[in-house]
């Protein structure tokens, strides 16, 4: 019997509820979705802890969507609307009473109707759900919160980690959990307040600084003369020994080598002279870098010197097979510490090994505890890493810092330019990062501790149904002996995130930090014969993804490996539901062909908004698109396969669902769908016909994009 997904889904909801959810600016949006829906809510902050916190991945799901498809999955085919919807948690009262309650009008503060969803399907917790490629995490924690016995499995260290964090943890441990984190969180940042407020000032809230390079003569020449700190403010960077003395034209280059030296030997001249502070950040404004905050950076810089063989930092080399990071490595930035300045490594530094010394005494005195409560402190050293480099920018327009990773999103590489920002790490940073609770205020502005309260108050009493597992999509067959009822899996897009490399600037922190308690937390990995996690790489030759600069083919045949093997573990009965999303046609063809020869048949695909325009991730929808399909298939050998004669009365059906399913997943309320998007969607929905013709031949493939095209010029989109 066919399932609700295989017959319907509210791809206009789904959609407009994924989009506010997948914006980090969303506060317009959702006032836009409150009068939508009829509620009342202008004027209304909301209380916003979203799971992205817990830890910075990209690609991160929509939760609504996850949940929406995996109660889809589960729901028969001929359940009422109606059901669907309240067993999801969506209804105008529901929305209206999380609004009340401070939350955004978002389906992921809803909780699922567990009880109305057991009443059609009694045994929910005997349904097996595993997600091979789990990432950030949404798609098992939103099986998770309906119920399912779940599974996640991840090949990448940093995102296992975050897994465990997301999903086990909370699971096994509950409210306790929480308690004894923010206690821990409490210590941490009045320690860093006695340790390290003496090197900042109390009132600052952040540093703008230009490179700089000295010459032979002892001279100062900025990289840059002028900054915008903001939409109509521009500084001037001044120094007091202006050099007008001729220089080699590669300035980058004895930037570099000047940077470096000072790191290295503890030249404090070179330091100071190398970053030049340019404005301090303060509430209403900017000021000039005074005699005051002179004397408090010399004594960091002093202080670093005087320690910085005791200090923890990411020494580790950067691979070179990691390029995200090849330019910075080629200009000589060759190991993570160097993407410090003095002052910031320092501090990571001090903190670091503050916490590595928890992390060992937490294991040594409540074990299995103790090395979760560690973890969550571990992945805020990250975030610390992440907000507090020279890789770090200034964003003029918000005035805030963005962080490291924000110049990898937006040109899929690392990048330094002339102008970073540093953070005020004691009074600012790690209150941030971590939010230690006080009960009077509720509010969060990206918190680790917020989110691990709601995870922890949504998934207590669910460990015995959650298993995080680090292991290969590649070798699910030789994992699992028993069958899934649904693998839901949102696999790398082709070239778009190389997530290996990307990684690696979070896990040099993470295995510095963890490294008491790496084998704990590695114990079970099923990757031992093949990676080690005390090395600075992260695991690669499993990875499904096109390098650049490498041959496609390579990712048509891992592609097609993986599938093939889920097929193997896929219950006859069973669902697998990829999601995918790329510009180029070739990339679908990969997918499409792929699922074929796994002997997978595709029953329905619907397309859902999957980013906010204004995320880097898409740069606006110029690079990627902001909608995604959702592919459904089942085994060939269950379904009845379509006659030669019957594909193109069936192609021509899928493709005007699909103009009217792809138009209909608006972002915004009245937003014009491009139509590049519907012509990619639609075409991709159609060579999916093949995967259900008993003949699949090349030349039915032809006729099969031919008898698109002309419906989508009949319609107008060709």
């Amino acid at each position: 019997m066919a399932t609700l997904i295989e017959k319907w889904f509210p791809v206009n909801v789904i959609s407009r509820d994924a989009a506010i959810e997948m914006s980090f600016k969303p506060r317009p949006a959702y006032y836009a979705r409150c009068k939508e829906l009829g509620l009342k809510c202008k004027g209304k902050g909301f209380y916003d802890p979203k799971i992205r916190s817990i830890h910075p991945w990209p690609a991160r799901r929509a939760r609504s969507v996850c949940r929406a498809i995996n109660l889809g999955c589960i729901l028969p085919g001929d359940v009422e609307e109606d059901l669907f919807f309240k067993a999801l948690g969506f209804s105008k009262e529901s929305i209206e009473e999380v609004v009340k309650r401070g939350y955004p009008p978002l389906i992921s503060y809803v909780r699922p109707d567990v009880e109305a969803l057991e009443k059609v399907v009694p045994r929910v917790g005997t349904y097996r759900l595993i997600d091979p490629m789990a990432g950030g995490g949404s798609i098992p924690l939103e099986s998770l919160s309906l119920g399912l016995t779940t599974y996640a499995l991840e090949y990448n260290p940093v995102a296992y980690l975050i897994l465990k964090a997301t999903l086990e943890y909370p699971a096994r441990y509950g409210l306790e959990l929480y308690e004894k984190v923010n206690d821990e969180a409490k210590k941490l940042v009045e320690w860093s307040k006695s340790n390290l407020g003496k090197y900042y000032g109390e009132n600052d809230e952040g540093y703008i600084i230009a490179r700089a390079v000295r010459c032979p003569n002892g001279h100062v020449k900025p990289l840059v003369d002028k900054v915008r700190v903001s939409r109509s403010e521009v500084k001037r960077v001044r120094v007091s020994e202006p050099c007008n003395c001729p220089l080699p034209k590669d300035l980058d280059a004895i930037w570099i080598y000047q940077h470096k030296y000072s790191l290295m030997n503890g030249d404090l001249d070179a330091a100071l002279k190398s970053h030049v502070y340019v404005v301090k950040q303060v509430k209403g404004g900017f000021l000039e870098f005074g005699e005051r905050d002179e004397e408090l950076l010399v004594s960091a810089y002093e202080r670093f010197i005087e320690i910085k063989d005791q200090l923890v930092l990411p020494r580790s080399k950067i691979p070179r097979s990691n390029t995200a990071f090849s330019s910075l490595v080629k200009m000589g930035l060759s190991d993570f510490s160097l993407l410090l300045n003095p002052r910031q490594a320092l501090s990571l530094g001090m903190i670091s090994k503050y916490v590595r010394d928890r992390v060992s005494e937490l294991k040594e005195e409540e074990g299995g505890f103790g090395l979760a409560v560690g973890l969550y402190l571990a992945l805020g050293v990250s975030r610390l890493f992440d907000f507090n480099s020279i890789l770090t920018s200034w964003n003029y327009r918000t005035k805030t810092i963005r962080d490291s990773l924000a110049s990898y999103f937006s040109r899929r590489r690392f990048s330094l330019r002339e102008v970073y920002a540093e953070a005020v790490v004691p009074f600012r940073s790690l209150p941030w990062i971590y939010e230690p609770s006080n009960e009077a205020i509720r509010e969060t502005a990206g918190g680790i501790l917020p989110v691990l309260k709601e995870l922890c108050e949504l998934l207590e009493g669910r460990g015995d149904r959650i298993k995080v597992i680090h292991g290969d999509a590649l070798k699910l067959s030789e994992y699992f002996n028993q069958k899934f009822d649904i693998i839901h899996v949102d696999p790398p897009y082709y070239d778009v995130h190389i997530y290996s490399d990307m990684s690696e600037f979070s896990w040099s922190v993470l295995r510095e930090v963890l490294y008491p308690a790496l084998s704990d937390f590695f114990e079970d990995s099923l990757l031992k014969e093949v990676w080690n996690y005390h090395s600075p790489e992260v695991p690669r030759s499993s990875e499904i993804i096109v390098r650049p600069g490498k041959s496609k083919y390579r990712f048509n045949i891992l592609l097609t490996k993986f599938l093939m093997k889920a097929e193997q573990v896929l219950a006859d009965n069973g669902l697998l539901v990829l999601w995918f999303s790329h510009r180029s046609w070739e990339a679908w063809e990969s997918v499409i062909n792929a699922l074929l020869k796994a002997g997978l048949a595709v029953t329905k695909v619907y397309p859902v908004a999957s980013e906010h325009p204004a995320r880097l991730v898409t740069k606006g929808g110029t690079v990627g698109f902001n909608r995604v399909l959702i592919i459904i298939s089942r085994k060939r050998s269950v379904i009845t396969l379509l006659g030669n004669n019957e594909v193109e009365a069936e192609v021509r059906r899928v493709v005007k669902e699909s103009i009217g399913n792809v138009t209909a997943s608006k972002i915004v309320a009245h937003e014009h769908v491009p139509k590049e998007e519907v012509r990619v969607f639609s075409r991709a929905t159609a060579l999916t016909v093949l995967t259900r013709a008993e003949n699949p031949s090349p030349r039915l493939k032809r006729k099969i994009l031919l008898v698109a095209d002309t419906v989508l010029k009949e319609e107008g989109y060709l």
